[in-house]
């Protein structure tokens, strides 16, 4: 009986040694996959594709990747700025939380319902507005918001919004103080944008390549440095950014315009051609579409209205030669005066006879 136990004992203990051997194998085997996998991440990006502070690469992405904030011009009038949501704001008196971009809407839907003639659109302080770099500022005084702002109306932002990296993207990054490399994903603007603005000597940076991009809804693909900033500055200015904001002026007058018919009761340009535009008709629509109607005859032309700095211009553009509709084009024509239901205008160039017509609604 006893040599019995002892031979179970040993069988035990070879079956608890096995069993140790076993694990000690696995984890050298995991141990040894790890220090070659960190082998393979760990190598320096190639010079010529670092991005080097104060360089175009550089500078070019940054721009690529600042803010937009032309998305809520309805609320602060600035591309150059953004207010952070939630925000209170008052529209035509009634109070209104703006909780995501999509509620911005609302605020239309509230205009629109309004009788009164002249909109109004508050934001209850305090609130965060935020500007192209992802810093922002508690307002706290509405003086202090119109400084900020003032500098931005009507203005143009310094980000190029035609074209977008596709996430995620990542960079290889060499410390040469710790002589460790490692790869870093971002998955949006704001994220990569704060990463490249702190890049110092020690941190050698580049794309991991290829990277994606998108514009007008292709996607490309690029491979170095040059093809990048080559594919962003091409693509600066290509679109619609909306970074103008319609100034309280011209949405009066571009609310009146729209409101109603008109016809021409005066036209000078050294003798009097009212007599031309008898009969006529002026519809001026939305989306800048202007129609000349007459005998049940449309003519199909342009308009804008643009309140300078120094003076409001109309602009009229129809795409024929034949008098008397070619008489409007070409010209810039400045606002003297308005009412609610006529505009006096002036154009010609100095070394012509000055032009004026006036506008009267139906």
């Amino acid at each position: 009986m006893m040599v019995l136990y002892t031979d179970r004992l040993n069988n035990s203990l070879k079956k608890l040694l096995r069993l140790i051997s076993q694990w000690c194998l696995l984890v050298m085997m995991i141990l040894c996959v790890g220090c070659q996998s960190e082998l393979i991440e760990v190598e320096e990006p190639p010079m010529e594709e670092v991005l080097k502070m104060g360089g175009n690469t550089l500078a070019t992405v940054l721009h690529m990747l600042q803010m937009d904030g032309s998305y809520d011009n309805i609320l602060d009038r600035s591309s150059c700025t953004s207010v952070q949501l939630p925000v209170t704001v008052l529209v035509n008196g009634e109070e209104l939380i703006i909780e995501t971009k999509s509620d911005l809407v609302k605020i239309n839907q509230l205009f629109e319902l309004s009788e009164e003639d002249e909109d109004t659109l508050d934001l209850v302080l305090p609130f965060i507005l935020i500007f192209p770099d992802y810093t922002n500022t508690l307002l706290t005084s509405s003086n202090d918001f119109v400084a900020i702002t003032s500098d931005c109306l009507n203005g143009e932002d310094e980000d190029i919004e035609c074209i977008d990296f596709i996430y995620p993207i990542e960079l290889n990054v060499y410390n040469t103080n710790t002589k460790l490399a490692s790869v870093l994903t971002f998955n949006d603007d704001e994220s990569l944008f704060l990463h490249l603005e702190r890049l110092d000597d020690e941190r050698i940076t580049a794309f991991k390549f290829p990277v994606e991009l998108e514009q007008d809804d292709l996607r490309i693909q690029i491979f170095n440095n040059d093809e990048l900033v080559s594919i962003i500055e091409n693509a600066d200015g290509t679109c619609d950014e909306e970074d103008e904001v319609e100034t309280i002026e011209e949405k009066q007058i571009n609310e009146l315009l729209i409101s109603g018919a008109w016809e021409i009761t005066l036209f000078e340009d050294g003798e009097d051609k009212t007599d031309n535009f008898s009969g006529y008709t002026f519809l001026f629509k939305l989306d800048d579409i202007l129609i000349a109607e007459i005998n049940e005859i449309q003519t199909e032309g342009s308009w804008e209205f643009d309140a300078e700095e120094s003076e409001d211009v109309l602009d009229l553009e129809f795409d024929t030669e034949e008098e008397p509709l070619s008489l409007l084009n070409a010209s810039e024509w400045k606002m003297i005066s308005s009412s609610d239901t006529t505009l006096s205008l002036i154009g010609g160039e100095d070394d012509e006879p000055k032009k004026l017509f006036n506008l009267k609604k139906r």
